[in-house]
């Protein structure tokens, strides 16, 4: 798979649907400002890096270098930098009332509704950003 850079947003469509099926959970009191920062995610993915941006969130950069896991979730994937701290901060250091994965430093939640959720879930999940990273160390 070639490298897939470029800049991409949350497809407000696909979360008027996925919300009418009911498979988007947020429904309690914080629920509503959560569904609004999701809806603001821009992902940017360049060559050795993926950013996060948003309205009203914290700007994440993670090199590709820096990360340590890839969590496949049923509403998104998350990736979270490699160490110790990022770790146990997703785990166990957020609050459940707020969205954790969206102001979390040191993670990038990419929502199941963004445009090209499969082919950037596939880039990540398959550890294909590995793959052009030793290739252009090749050159």
């Amino acid at each position: 798979m070639a490298m897939i850079k470029g800049e991409y947003k949350v497809d407000t469509e696909r979360i008027r649907i996925f919300y009418r099926k009911g498979l988007l959970r947020a429904i309690k009191i914080s629920g509503a400002v959560c569904l609004i920062f999701i809806s603001s995610i821009l992902l940017i993915i360049e060559d050795g890096r993926v950013v996060k941006i948003g309205k009203g969130l914290r700007t994440v950069t993670i090199n590709y270098s820096d990360i340590g896991r890839v969590i496949k979730l049923s509403n998104g994937i998350v990736i979270v930098k490699r160490g110790f701290w990022p770790v146990f901060n997703l785990y166990f250091r957020y609050s459940r009332a707020t969205d954790p994965l969206t102001f979390l430093k040191n993670v990038i939640f990419i929502p199941i509704m963004i445009q090209n959720y499969e082919r950037i879930k596939g880039y990540f999940i398959n550890k294909e950003y590995l793959l052009s990273r030793e290739d252009k160390n090749q050159i």
